[in-house]
C-alpha cells in the first residue's frame, strides 16, 4: 500500500528524495513519493539491516536513513534525544 503513517507523511519530497538515494534507488526511480518501488526498497534495506521488513519506515529508521554515518540505533536503544549524536568507532 502507498498509505503513509504519521512518521512518513511528515517528510518533505526532498527528505523522501534522499531516503530513496540512500535505500539504493536508481535515478529514475527517485520520485520523491513513497510508492511501490520506494517500498519494496525499504523492504530490502530492512531486511539488510536487521528491521522487520515491513515496508514501512518508522521514525527510527528515517531517523537511521536520514544521518548515514552514525552508529545504526534500533528501536530497542533509541531513547536518546534525537539532537545527541553517536559516534562511530
Amino acid at each position: 500500500s502507498d498509505a503513509l503513517n504519521d512518521a512518513e507523511r511528515q517528510l518533505t519530497v526532498p527528505e523522501i528524495q534522499s531516503i530513496q538515494t540512500r535505500l539504493g534507488m536508481r535515478n529514475d526511480q527517485i520520485s520523491g513519493r513513497i510508492d511501490g518501488e520506494t517500498r519494496s526498497a525499504i523492504r530490502d534495506w530492512q531486511g539488510r539491516q536487521g528491521f522487520a521488513n515491513t515496508g514501512i519506515l518508522t521514525p527510527t529508521e528515517i531517523y537511521n536513513l536520514r544521518h548515514p554515518g552514525v552508529s545504526t540505533v534500533n528501536e530497542q536503544t533509541s531513547h536518546s534525544d534525537p539532537d545527541n549524536t553517536i559516534y562511530e568507532g
